[in-house]
């Protein structure tokens, strides 16, 4: 990922749909059920995070925004027991996580200017532990701050309406026909709260393909794709416990 930063952060200037259409291509043909009366909004969006969490695997990239300027790019491969995500920040920050939830383990390999972020530490302490591979356990306190979106329970728990999302209609997305559910969000992972809609496929079994969050100077995109493609994880050798002593 670090070979393609430069790349990546052309984005800034696009608008979100076009970086939606990138993150979304090659995903494969989606097969769409003959037109017809749409469910209710609560109904579809239930059953679409309900047949998300259920997928065993999706490929998932994220893009956040503050006042018009990419601020971090992630490429994910998420499961129902742990995931593997990769990340990278407008200040040179670059980490790898390996989430193994059925043995309660999380391997993260990061630089400085991430472990700063991610953790709130100072350069000097992340500087002991920057470009090792690192273990971290739930006893660990840090084990909460990057635990989210490890598995497609706990990242699809993070999409929700305040009231219920509104069902829009139907729209192209990527060359796909979806579903618009929109809706005020709740404040979360940093962001305030804000307006988001979340986008699933018009078809007898909905699944979600992308999600759009402004709130404030904050933009947040996500892409779904290759639904049950996996990945093998399996856990590095030589980690060390973090905290770092």
């Amino acid at each position: 990922m670090g070979e393609r930063r430069g790349n990546a952060l052309t984005l800034t200037r696009r608008a979100w749909r076009v970086g939606l259409s990138a993150a979304l291509a090659g995903a494969g043909a989606l097969a769409f059920s003959p037109a017809g009366a749409a469910p209710s909004a609560s109904a579809l969006f239930s059953a679409a995070l309900r047949d998300a969490t259920s997928a065993h695997w999706v490929h998932e990239r994220t893009i956040m925004m503050i006042k018009g300027s990419v601020v971090s790019l992630g490429v994910n491969v998420i499961g129902a027991t742990g995931g593997e995500q990769k990340v990278i920040t407008a200040n040179g920050g670059s980490a790898r996580l390996i989430a193994l939830d059925q043995t309660r383990r999380m391997f993260l390999y990061a630089n400085v200017p991430a472990l700063t972020s991610m953790f709130g530490i100072s350069s000097a302490r992340a500087a002991s532990a920057a470009n090792h591979w690192l273990v971290l356990t739930p006893s660990d306190p840090n084990y909460a701050s990057v635990d989210s979106a490890t598995t497609l329970a706990s990242d699809f728990a993070q999409i929700s309406f305040i009231g219920g999302p509104v069902l829009r209609g139907e729209t192209t997305l990527a060359t796909h026909r979806v579903y618009e559910l929109f809706g005020a969000v709740p404040a979360s992972n940093g962001m305030p709260e804000g307006a988001g809609t979340l986008y699933v496929t018009a078809t007898a079994r909905p699944m979600p393909v992308a999600y759009h969050v402004v709130a404030g100077s904050f933009a947040l995109t996500v892409a779904w794709t290759d639904w049950g493609r996996g990945v093998a994880l399996r856990a590095p050798s030589g980690a060390i416990p973090f905290p770092v002593k």
